[in-house]
């Protein structure tokens, strides 16, 4: 059930990718945020990630108009999403990691240091 869940985010997000649809991204990205949370039967994590989730999608909206790539950042999670499913740990792991240099790139785009 979680796989296909998986599985089904990551055609969306490519889809979204696709045509630069960013109210479609959204709802995907929470989709699968939740998603994790649930696969990882972990409650202290999913606490933490709650509290975070909400924030991070704050900044996203605010922000991604001037300075993300939608499509790229899309495909990222399609990536990770569909690694997750596969139960693959490590392509998982990478595609999280590629995911993070992303959003940390986005972050410092839209902040003066």
């Amino acid at each position: 059930m979680q796989r296909a869940g998986f599985q089904g985010i990551a055609r969306g997000m490519d889809q979204a990718a696709k045509h630069n649809d960013d109210l479609s991204f959204m709802r995907l990205d929470r989709e699968l945020n939740a998603l994790v949370i649930e696969a990882a039967h972990n409650d202290y994590a999913a606490r933490s990630m709650r509290l975070l989730q909400g924030l991070s999608r704050r900044f996203w909206y605010m922000h991604y108009r001037e300075a993300a790539d939608l499509p790229l950042c899309a495909r990222l999670h399609a990536n990770q999403a569909r690694a997750i499913a596969k139960g693959d740990a490590d392509a998982a792991g990478r595609a999280s990691d590629k995911l993070m240099h992303y959003v940390e790139s986005f972050t410092r785009a839209t902040v003066s240091v």
